[in-house]
């Protein structure tokens, strides 16, 4: 055995010994903010299950999205984010099915999920593991035009304070409100009296925005968040990118003013190991 496949070899047992068995690429789920969505899982269909929990391994306390034990769905056990928004798909899981509905879904529900079964009286074991992205398609403007930037919040309870904000500019406040009212004293210059929420009342929890007369210096990446009920922080809610064309007219001119640059840089970047192509030549 070469001394490149004997190291791959034990680079495997040292993983396998380390972090256990090596499961498969995770399901792939994309979602726009507000969607429900389904969160497949699937086991045996004789066997008695005694525990069924669903965890996101990059939230740091102890909570569970969904618990099921002793014959009900345990609320308490579930971080507070989850309350009320995760159901069975099969409230008596006929079939062997696991899988949940994840409703209302936020840009903070980006991440992974893990659905353990414990049946017969065992300890739980991993049966599948999703991966889900939320966040709205990019949003693509011409010069002069009025897009709206969207963004909803539940709608059960109170909104104190909306945030608007592009992380790249100083200040980032691209729409603020608090107070019961709109606050453009830490408004970015260039956003001022050009964004307004798209609903006064912000219905059902709708706080997005309209910006008016866009240039291409408003191409970029805007973030929402709402701070509402006894919530000790505001939270990120929305994503939104945001491209306006530099606005070129046919005959090389520029239009309303703005000249654009666009400029393609390819760079191929050759790597070359010569372990890997010591085993390739190998196998």
């Amino acid at each position: 055995m070469s001394a490149c496949l004997t190291w791959m070899v034990s680079v495997g047992l040292i993983r396998s010994l380390v972090l256990g068995p090596v499961y498969g690429d995770p399901e792939q789920i994309e979602a726009k903010p507000g969607e429900d969505v389904t969160l497949q899982c699937r086991g045996s269909k004789d066997d008695n299950v005694v525990m069924l929990r669903w965890v996101r391994p990059d939230l740091e306390s102890r909570g569970y999205v969904f618990v099921f034990r002793d014959h009900m769905i345990d609320e308490e056990a579930q971080y507070e984010a989850f309350r009320g928004r995760v159901d069975l798909r099969d409230p008596e899981m006929k079939d062997g099915d696991f899988s949940v509905i994840l409703k209302n879904v936020r840009i903070s529900d980006t991440g992974s999920y893990e659905c353990y079964v414990g049946t017969n009286g065992n300890k739980p074991k991993l049966v599948n593991n999703i991966s889900l992205k939320v966040e709205y398609p990019d949003i693509t403007a011409e010069p002069g035009d009025t897009v709206t930037l969207p963004c909803r919040a539940p709608s059960s309870s109170e909104i104190r304070t909306v945030e608007w904000t592009r992380p790249d500019l100083d200040p980032d406040y691209v729409f603020l409100y608090r107070n019961g009212r709109s606050d453009p004293d830490n408004q970015h210059p260039s956003f001022k009296e050009r964004v307004e929420l798209k609903d006064s009342q912000m219905k059902d929890g709708d706080v997005s925005v309209t910006l008016k007369d866009v240039t291409f210096t408003d191409t970029g990446t805007y973030e929402c968040r709402v701070f509402q009920g006894q919530s000790k922080a505001p939270e990120l809610i929305s994503t939104v990118h945001l491209r306006v064309s530099a606005g070129h007219r046919e005959d090389g001119g520029d239009k309303g003013g703005h000249v654009g640059l666009t400029v393609g840089l390819t760079v191929i970047v050759y790597f070359a190991s010569c372990c890997c192509c010591c085993c390739f030549y190998v196998l």
